[in-house]
């Protein structure tokens, strides 16, 4: 018979294996963003990876046709298959709606249970004790954050390293980086250098966009509302991305991703003023 010890330890083995086994059931590629807390080393790049993979997940998600339910950009959440039944639509309002409920936002209970039985492995993992591993780790990326290129990449974050919060080192050669560049200068954006600081920004008198080029493949966009008073970026409008593989109509493509991001942005009507 076993003792309170041994049964506490038991049950625990158990939800561990029943929280991998939900995680298994979603496809490879949603497998691999849920997985990829494994790379955080403390809390706070537990909140940070948090954000990523719902980001990354939603950008799983497929559009409900409007013809059905009279939806408008919403979508069934792509890992539970899960979606808010309101009169005449159903799924979840793509990208905030379904966010808040990847993360479990305002009410856990109504959470994804395959994203919450991610965010539950992730807060077992970051309690194994590695404190000596994580202050190694920092100390590498401080004295990287002093001698190499950091990225700017949004209007809240600190700079970043070219491989910061990029999994399996999906980051760009510096031939790609070049290139990357290249296409940031032709959609108009500046790229600015402050001592190791680089940015790659494109304003307007209503909103300043944020490129990120890091990546392999795409180059990620966040947009931000300026705040009027001192000019600068305030309220997180939303974020689209562009595909390297596109190689016609590259403006065309930015300006109308874009401005339906603008469009979408329904918390700020002063957007839709002046959209």
């Amino acid at each position: 018979m076993m003792n309170r010890e041994e049964v506490i330890s038991s049950l625990e083995d158990q939800l561990y294996r029943a929280r991998r086994s939900i995680i298994s059931l979603v496809t490879e590629e949603a497998q691999k963003i849920l997985w990829g807390y494994v790379d955080c080393e403390s809390e706070l790049n537990a909140r940070h990876w948090q954000n990523i993979a719902a980001r990354e997940i939603i950008k799983l998600a497929e559009p409900i046709p409007s013809e059905l339910f009279h939806s408008s950009n919403r979508a069934y959440c792509p890992l539970c298959k899960d979606g808010e039944l309101v009169l005449y639509e159903s799924g979840f309002k793509v990208p905030e709606g379904l966010r808040r409920h990847l993360i479990g936002w305002g009410n856990e209970n109504n959470q994804c249970i395959v994203f919450g039985a991610a965010m539950n492995l992730a807060r077992d993992h970051w309690g194994d004790p590695r404190e000596k591993q994580a202050e190694e780790a920092a100390s590498i990326a401080r004295e990287r954050r002093r001698s190499e290129i950091v990225y700017k990449v949004d209007a809240k974050r600190s700079p970043v390293l070219i491989d910061e919060g990029i999994r399996f080192d999906d980051f760009r050669s510096v031939d790609d980086m070049a290139w990357a560049e290249d296409r940031l200068l032709a959609l108009g954006f500046e790229i600015r250098i402050d001592r190791n600081v680089k940015s790659y920004t494109s304003e307007s008198d209503t909103f300043i966009v944020y490129a990120d080029p890091r990546r392999n493949y795409h180059i990620e966009f966040n947009v931000y509302l300026k705040q009027f008073a001192q000019g600068r970026a305030e309220h997180s409008i939303g974020y689209f991305d562009l595909t390297d593989y596109w190689t016609n109509s590259i403006d065309q493509k930015y300006q109308s991703s874009l401005q339906r991001t603008i469009r979408e942005a329904d918390d700020f009507p002063e957007i839709q003023r002046s959209g």
